[in-house]
C-alpha cells in the first residue's frame, strides 16, 4: 500500500467514525428507548446504501475508492457494535428483538446496498 492511499484511508476513517458518533448520538435523543439499537441498524443501512452507491460509481480513481469506501464507509458502519448489541439483547433475555434485530439489520443492509448501487446503473 503506498502512503497517499494509507494516508486517505486514515482520513476517510476518520471522518466516518466521527459521522458515526455524530448521527449515533442525534438518532438516540430523538428515540432514547427503542426495542433494538435503532441507531446503529440505520447507520449500517446508510452505510450500505452508499456502499451500493459508491461501487455503482464504478470509480477509475483507487484513491477516492480507498478514501471513501474503505475509509469513511468502513469506520461509518461497524460489525462489531452490531454483534455486540446483538449478544447484549441475548443476554438480556429479550430473544425476539435479539432476532428482529439480526433479520432486520443483514436484511435491510442488503437491500440498501443493492438499492444504492441500482441507482447508478
Amino acid at each position: 500500500m503506498m502512503l497517499l492511499e494509507a494516508l486517505a484511508i486514515i482520513f476517510g476513517g476518520s471522518l466516518g467514525a466521527l459521522s458515526r458518533y455524530h448521527i449515533g448520538i442525534m438518532i438516540m435523543a430523538r428515540f432514547p428507548h427503542p426495542p433494538i439499537p435503532f441507531a446503529m441498524l440505520v447507520i449500517n443501512v446508510l452505510g450500505s446504501i452508499a456502499l451500493g452507491v459508491v461501487l455503482g460509481l464504478n470509480l477509475n480513481s483507487q484513491l477516492l475508492l480507498a478514501t471513501l469506501a474503505t475509509g469513511y464507509l468502513g469506520a461509518f458502519t461497524t460489525f462489531s457494535t452490531f454483534s455486540v448489541e446483538a449478544i447484549q439483547l441475548w443476554e438480556k433475555q429479550y430473544y425476539r428483538q435479539f432476532f428482529e434485530y439480526i433479520i432486520l439489520t443483514v436484511s435491510f443492509c442488503i437491500i440498501g446496498y443493492l438499492i444504492g448501487f441500482s441507482l447508478l446503473v
